[in-house]
């Protein structure tokens, strides 16, 4: 039968949810990234990985070269995880910025 003007747009009832979800959770979310900001040390987990990578993997090896000493810790092995962890810590808080960024516009 022909629908009448009261009927749903197909796929709009799914949509209309998700904003309706995303319109009262993302304050929400907002408060809370606020409140683990403050909760973090004053120092950023890329700025102390960003040093520590910087002082192993430069610093000290240049200062172990010297030496007969193999310093394990300098090598690049050691320190992949920690800067493969800093490129998904970076992508991911830009991702964040991004999503935080374009909220209010929302």
């Amino acid at each position: 039968g022909a629908r009448g003007p009261n009927a749903s747009f197909v796929g709009f009832g799914p949509l209309a949810n998700a904003a309706s979800a995303t319109g009262s959770e993302l304050p929400l979310m907002l408060e809370r990234v606020k409140q683990l900001e403050v909760a973090l040390p004053n120092e950023s987990f890329a700025e102390m990985a960003s040093e520590y990578l910087t002082k192993w993997g430069h610093d000290y090896r240049l200062v172990m070269g010297v030496t007969k000493y193999t310093c394990v810790p300098c090598g690049e092995a050691s320190l992949l995880p920690l800067s493969d962890a800093l490129s998904r810590y970076s992508a991911t808080t830009a991702g964040l910025a991004q999503i935080i960024d374009s909220a209010p516009a929302f």
